[in-house]
């Protein structure tokens, strides 16, 4: 995993590079591919309706802001890399929102709403 890499704390810039360049386009290739092979004038099958369908509601969650672990600071860093992989211990964690214009602010586990 790429975020686990190295030893220094994310900037906002790096954070926001890594959900747009890793998460949002995992799979611009994969919808390219399964249009390039449908026919003209066919329509599209369950798979690319449903990878379009997640990308679609993930443009929206990237509006409004991901849900992210708060990596920004090395203490932060740190936690993620000993967490557990267990549910019950993700609130050991920080997090923040982060909005497709980069902007950044608090967030608490679980989230409430657009916390």
């Amino acid at each position: 995993m790429l975020l686990l890499q190295g030893s220094l704390a994310y900037s906002l810039n790096g954070t926001w590079e890594l959900i747009c360049d890793s998460y949002i386009a995992r799979d611009d290739e994969e919808l390219a591919a399964l249009k390039a092979q449908r026919r003209p004038g066919r329509p599209s099958s369950n798979q690319e309706d449903q990878l379009r369908h997640r990308v679609d509601a993930e443009q929206k969650e990237f509006q409004s802001g991901f849900w992210v672990p708060d990596v920004r600071d090395n203490e932060g860093l740190k936690k993620l890399r000993a967490w557990n992989e267990d549910w019950s211990s993700l609130n050991t964690l920080k997090y923040v929102r982060i909005g497709k214009e980069g902007g950044i602010r608090a967030s608490t586990f679980p989230p409430k709403g657009l916390s």
